[in-house]
């Protein structure tokens, strides 16, 4: 054998006959092409999330409602500077805005609503703040999620 070839002879044949052409030029399978059109998809879907998903910051609070109309709403003291008129506050499966918030901090006391302070995560002594939401809802004692923040989650790659 010569040392000059590289290749055997029947193979550089089979290679260079123009009816086996088409065999050596498949780069692709319609599996890999499958493969690739579900990354994309995936990709396009968590993009769409990422603008127009919101993740939400929420707090879980007790509130008792009083004279039909009013929810007081207990707010623990660490969360009173982030709390703002205008702000969602869900109860009962329902939705309502905060329409205003008092100014002083209290202390509880054995006199507060019992499930209420549970629902908090408040006890005696505890300082906090109230809030107020107009609701139609009758009066009780209800456990409420107050949204603090609502954000896309694309914010957090831009920042």
């Amino acid at each position: 054998m010569d040392q000059s070839q590289i290749f055997r002879k029947k193979s550089i044949e089979k290679i260079t006959s123009p009816e086996k052409l088409d065999d050596y030029i498949r780069v692709t399978t319609p599996s890999v092409w499958i493969t690739l059109a579900g990354i994309l998809l995936l990709l396009i879907g968590a993009f769409v999330w990422g603008v127009f998903g919101r993740l939400d910051t929420k707090l879980i609070t007790g509130a008792v409602c009083r004279d039909g109309g009013s929810l007081i709403i207990f707010i623990p003291e660490e969360y009173a500077p982030q709390i703002s008129v205008g702000m969602n506050v869900t109860a009962d499966e329902r939705n309502f805005t905060i329409s205003g918030i008092s100014d002083q901090l209290f202390q509880i006391t054995d006199k507060f609503d019992p499930y209420a302070l549970h629902a908090a995560g408040l006890a005696v002594g505890d300082f906090g703040i109230t809030v107020k939401a107009d609701t139609d809802l009758p009066d009780g004692a209800y456990k409420v999620t107050v949204t603090l923040k609502s954000v896309s989650p694309i914010s957090y790659i831009m920042n």
